[in-house]
């Protein structure tokens, strides 16, 4: 239900006709808790409210919170890996720097190989495991 982009007259009547059905449900429930004055302004809303905004908005995917629930996770991570010292300030200053980069693409650096022979042949010797041997400006341990 989310999920669908441009819902037809069909589909919101649909989704309109489970809502209230499932707050009938809700209300014939035979057990304490489930009366008339339970019923959640959400509920309401469901029933009532969402199938317009279904045809106003093609959807409702754009109300389901769920950007602002990626700001609070980033922002909760950030302030528990800070030193609290002024957090609210840098979360703020976080989140503007990852909006001001985000659309930004980091650039290569150019890189020229200056010694062709060593990257041919040399960096084979340098790698070559070869049996530990003493450089000849150092002195032996003595004790």
């Amino acid at each position: 239900m989310i999920g669908i982009s441009n819902p037809t007259d069909d589909e919101t009547l649909t989704v309109q006709s489970k809502a209230l059905q499932w707050i009938q449900d809700f209300l014939k429930f035979p057990y304490d808790g489930y009366s008339k004055s339970n019923v959640t302004p959400y509920m309401h809303v469901m029933g009532y409210h969402i199938p317009h905004l279904m045809k106003c908005h093609a959807g409702i995917k754009r109300f389901s919170g769920q950007g602002v629930e990626k700001n609070n996770d980033c922002a909760r991570k950030h302030f528990f890996s800070s030193n609290h010292q002024d957090a609210a300030r840098d979360i703020l200053l976080t989140d503007s720097r990852v909006e001001e980069l985000q659309h930004g693409k980091r650039a290569k650096r150019k890189y020229e190989k200056k010694d062709t022979s060593y990257w041919e042949l040399g960096i084979r010797e340098k790698r070559r495991k070869i049996e530990f041997e003493p450089e000849p400006d150092l002195k032996p341990d003595t004790c």
